[in-house]
């Protein structure tokens, strides 16, 4: 601020002289003195000699006692010693000043020379009445002085709180001025300071746009208010100082290039490099290349970030900034996959921070670097340095890795350490299940190693380490696998106990696959069955995943069902039904585990279930989705399997395959396996472990089997063929009685119709034969003999057409099969309690006689027909048609009585 009242004060001066002039007030020898004193200093002044009135003025003040005049002359040095700038000396005069007049006229100056002396504190004790004398212009000055020795006082304060109460009395000062344009920059710095950066980077941008020379530095004090609440802005007025390129253009940049990395703009850092760079000293230069190579790091351009982080290193290799470089130069390492700047980065860390913790983690980046290379001898030289060097380094990824690591390389006793050393240190880890699980399957692994004596103690081991950790926490699949571990010991009853823990914590346990089958294994040694296959019907139900040994837990299944069956003939069908629904499964997954013996008794099974169901009616047919063919299917799988190999213990396999190819009606194939069956068996030198006698029984049963195929498949002369074939072995066996009734049947059919007479030797010998099958009744090989019977009266009635004849044979033959006179009938009726089913079918057979007798009676005129057809037809509704050979005799008994009773009509 200028000096506005000095030439207040001369005036003052000069108006005093003229009244000592003019007026005797005053003695003659006081006045004349004094008046030649004022005179000579107005000379000495208008004559610009500022010096000499200084001089007299002293003078005459230090050797006068006190005049009137002491106060104007302090006031007037005081306006000198201001135009001197001697502040100091000028305040001393002003305080000498006891008129209250001449005070009113120098206190502006007053204040001003204590503002200029930085004299705040006694400057601002004049705030405490604002003088009423004071015009508005010099209001206005002292205002000011008040407003900013508050701003100074502000600014100097170490205090926080003291700067912002100090910038608030600022602050309300400046608000008494009107016309603020003047006061911009204190105003500015004031806002400052009370954290108002939005309103000081206002006024700063005005300060700017008025003060074209001081553009540069309110723009800059612009940018930095901008920095605390825009930074976009904030590096925008930055850009406009460093386009100005002046003074501040090296703190702009500088600032400029902070703001950037911290707004993550690393992109436009990049571009703004060169520029930036231009406008930089040395070291902040170095500091660009950390920061360009740290943009670059930021973006994952890994091979650029390196080379400027290199370059940086080369110039400043210690330092936290190195370190910093240091640290993101080992993820680039990583991701570049770069031997060479891992060993950069170890050489540098181990020249200038050797003492940093991050030393062993640059160790570690590096093993697990070579470990994804496959380079495990350089990883474990990495590893093995971390635990010689840096014991204190329990870095939780780094013990966690170390463990796998061993781990994976089948050191299972450094793993297993290692897993232990790891959940003690980190028991809350997200991963320590995991952890554990490795644990107990290091200490499985190297259970394959220690001797059989030692594996008890080793799973003690384990199983007290997974108590004492299910003491702290609990652990559904470790408590399960304690339960394991305590079956494999044998120890059943706490195996089950620590189940039953499980089972009531955990409600989805109830479905948890290895918690039912470990419960079921239990049960099972200990001899209860039936909770065995409960829970292992369960676990292999929740098996989703198929995480257990599905095949294992099903052969023990089918062997346990086997065994029930035995104990309980009650359920011995549901238990028979389950082990083969079980052995079927283990067939369809893997066959090649099954015995045998088991393949057999599967065929076996399945074969029977078949065959049951086709001799329970002639006329049984396989429904292609029925439940029945699904069984001929699964019986053909599994007999399959023993097809080309000709066994003596696999014979009767082969025979049911047969059956099962002819249920199917793939006769061709069944033709086939009997043809080549005969070939292995017969011809070839190679089979073995059959005798003759064996041989022979088996090419009977071959032969029959055949000849039934081509019966069936109409090709006769094939079929004779194979019936004289078993006719000529002479075995008085089944297949030869009813080789001969086959036969006998085809022979019938190549004799004319002319040629059946009794002088046929032809015809002789097939009632013959008839009549020999018909007087060797045997129970267990009907319906031969019953056929033969009946084939022999049909023979019969057909050479002579006589109804009575047949008659009389008809009774003979009922009374026949009901005797027990002689020893070949009383043996063929006590049979029928050994053999049921024949008893039965006999009986059928026998109704059917009733039947014929009543029919031809009737054509004898001695029944009434209608009662012959609900006879025939009562046999069809009662199930008694049991042969394809009743059968047809009804059908055609039918048809002939249907024609009887057109005929009748017609009459």
């Amino acid at each position: 601020m200028k000096i506005l009242r000095k030439l207040g004060i001369i005036c003052f001066l000069m108006v005093n002289l003229s009244a000592v002039s003019e007026n005797s007030i005053f003695p003659d020898d006081m006045e004349a003195e004094e008046a030649l004193f004022l005179r000579r200093i107005v000379e000495f002044w208008q004559e610009g000699e500022k010096v000499l009135v200084k001089k007299e003025i002293e003078k005459y003040l230090n050797e006068k006692d006190s005049t009137p005049l002491f106060d104007s002359l302090y006031a007037f040095l005081g306006e000198i010693y201001i135009e001197e700038k001697n502040y100091d000396k000028a305040i001393e005069n002003y305080k000498k000043i006891t008129n209250k007049d001449v005070k009113e006229q120098i206190f502006i100056n007053y204040i001003q020379a204590l503002y200029e002396e930085k004299r705040y504190e006694d400057l601002l004790e004049k705030e405490k009445d604002v003088p009423n004398f004071l015009n508005s212009s010099d209001r206005d000055i002292y205002y000011f002085l008040i407003a900013d020795s508050y701003l100074k006082k502000a600014s100097f304060s170490e205090k926080q709180e003291d700067k912002i109460n100090f910038a608030k009395k600022a602050e309300e000062y400046f608000e008494k001025f009107e016309d603020k344009e003047k006061f911009l920059e204190a105003l500015a710095e004031t806002q400052d300071i009370l954290k108002n950066y939005e309103q000081s980077a206002k006024y700063y941008l005005r300060l700017a746009e008025k003060n074209v020379d001081k553009k540069e530095i309110f723009l800059f004090k612009a940018a930095l208010a901008f920095s605390q609440f825009d930074k976009e802005k904030s590096i925008d007025t930055f850009s406009r100082v460093i386009f100005i390129g002046k003074e501040k253009v090296q703190e702009a940049s500088f600032n400029k290039m902070i703001l950037l990395i911290e707004e993550k703009k690393f992109r436009d850092f990049i571009l703004a490099r060169e520029q930036l760079e231009s406008n930089l000293n040395e070291k902040n230069k170095r500091l660009l290349n950390f920061l360009v190579g740290k943009s670059y790091f930021e973006l994952k351009d890994y091979k650029k970030a390196k080379e400027y982080l290199k370059n940086f290193l080369e110039k400043k290799d210690n330092g936290k900034k190195a370190l910093c470089s240091l640290d993101m130069l080992i993820v680039c390492a990583e991701e570049e996959k770069e031997e060479a700047l891992f060993d950069y980065i170890i050489e540098k860390y181990e020249k200038n921070f050797s003492k940093e913790k991050n030393l062993p983690k640059i160790y570690f980046a590096r093993a697990l670097f070579y470990k994804k290379s496959g380079d495990f001898n350089k990883a474990k030289k990495d590893f093995e340095t971390i635990e010689k060097n840096f014991t204190d380094f329990t870095n939780q990824d780094y013990m966690l890795e170390t463990a796998l690591f061993y781990y994976e390389r089948e050191d299972y006793l450094t793993s297993r350490i290692k897993f232990k050393q790891f959940i003690d240190k980190y028991s809350d880890h997200k991963d320590i299940l995991l952890c554990w699980q490795y644990l107990i399957n290091s200490s499985l692994k190297m259970m394959d190693h220690i001797k059989e004596d030692q594996i008890v103690e080793a799973k003690n081991v384990l199983i007290k380490d997974i108590e004492n950790y299910l003491q702290k926490t609990e652990n559904k699949d470790l408590r399960i696998h304690l339960a394991k571990l305590k079956y494999e010991n044998k120890d059943y009853d706490s195996a089950l106990l620590e189940l039953q823990i499980v089972f009531d914590k955990y409600k989805k346990a109830e479905n948890d696959p290895e918690a039912n089958l470990i419960l079921s294994l239990c049960y099972k040694y200990k001899g209860e069955l039936e909770k065995f296959c409960f829970f292992a019907e369960k676990a292999l139900a929740f098996d989703i995943k198929n995480n257990l040994d599905i095949l294992n837990i099903r052969l023990n299944l089918f062997n346990v069902y086997l065994d029930l069956s035995e104990k309980n003939k009650e359920l011995s069908k549901n238990y028979l039904e389950k082990a083969s629904e079980h052995l079927f499964s283990i067939h369809r997954l893997k066959k090649e585990i099954i015995s045998l013996e088991n393949i057999i008794w599967l065929g076996n099974y399945y074969y029977s279930k078949v065959k049951g169901y086709m001799e329970e009616r002639w006329d049984a047919d396989l429904d292609e989705k029925g439940e029945i063919n699904d069984l001929c299917n699964r019986a053909i799988s599994v007999l399959e399997d023993l097809k080309d190999d000709y066994q003596k213990n696999k014979v009767e396999a082969f025979f049911q395959l047969a059956d099962l190819y002819g249920y199917k009606k793939e006769f061709e194939k069944k033709k086939n396996f009997l043809e080549d069956f005969i070939k292995k068996i017969f011809i070839s030198k190679t089979q073995k472990g059959f005798n003759k006698k064996e041989k022979t029984n088996l090419l009977e049963k071959v032969y029959f089997e055949l000849a039934m195929l081509f019966q069936k498949l109409n090709e006769r002369e094939d079929a004779i063929k194979y019936f004289e074939k078993i006719i000529h072995l002479n075995k008085h066996s089944y297949y030869e009685k009813a080789s001969i009734l086959y036969l006998s049947r085809l022979d019938l059919l190549k004799i004319a119709k002319k040629d059946l007479n009794l002088n046929n030797s032809k015809v002789i010998k097939i009632l013959s034969n008839l009549k020999n099958l018909k007087l060797n009744k045997n129970l267990k090989d009907e319906p031969i003999h019953l056929e033969a019977a009946l084939d022999y009266i049909d023979l019969q009635y057909k050479i002579d057409k006589n109804e009575e004849k047949k008659l009389k044979l008809l009774i003979g033959v009922k009374e026949d099969f009901l005797s027990d006179k002689d020893l070949i009938s009383k043996d063929y009726q006590l049979s029928k309690d050994l053999y049921p089913k024949k008893a039965k079918l006999v009986k059928a057979y026998l109704s059917f006689i009733d039947a014929e007798i009543d029919y031809t009676l009737a054509k004898l005129g001695k029944s009434d027909i209608n009662k012959v057809e609900n006879l025939y037809k009562d046999m069809i509704s009662n199930n008694q048609v049991v042969s394809p050979y009743i059968n047809k005799q009804i059908q055609k008994k039918l048809s002939n009585i249907c024609l009887k009773k057109d005929e009748n009509k017609k009459l």
